[in-house]
């Protein structure tokens, strides 16, 4: 029994010691939302998609992750978004409504999406621990700030 007991006290320590400190230091998602603010001269058919996108600064960085957000196309709100905290990149992604437009719309929205593609977005944001955040994208001036 003694022997037992003794085991199982020397087989556990090793297990608090190595697995313990695992899962107290993992990274909290945090809610980020917001607002878009589009550039004076480009306009929105009422149906076109708009997405966001957060892509880690570094590749390296395994403890955040490419995180996807739709974006109302009628008022440009950026919904809560569970995301790790961290530096990323932000792309910005316009989709033209599927129709007999469609063309026409591809080729206006083309300048901006490439401006705003993830590898050469001007667009950053660091994710900090706050459990929500509310940040302005404005593509005219090209920032992202904290509000």
């Amino acid at each position: 029994m003694l022997k037992t007991r003794l085991l199982c006290v020397i087989l556990t320590c090793p297990c608090v010691c190595l697995l313990g400190p695992a899962g107290c230091s993992a990274k909290k998602e945090v809610s980020v939302s917001g607002k878009l603010v589009l550039p004076a001269d480009l306009e929105l058919v009422e149906n076109d998609g708009i997405t966001i996108q957060f892509v880690p600064q570094e590749k390296s960085d395994t403890s955040v992750q490419s995180v996807l957000a739709g974006v109302s196309s009628r008022d440009h709100t950026i919904p809560p978004t569970a995301i790790y905290p961290g530096k990323y990149k932000i792309k910005v992604a316009f989709q033209p409504y599927p129709g007999p437009e469609q063309a026409k719309r591809t080729a206006i929205l083309a300048p901006v999406n490439k401006a705003f593609e993830a590898a050469s977005t001007p667009l950053t944001y660091e994710v900090t621990s706050d459990e929500k955040q509310s940040i302005t994208i404005d593509l005219a001036k090209k920032s992202v700030t904290k509000k």
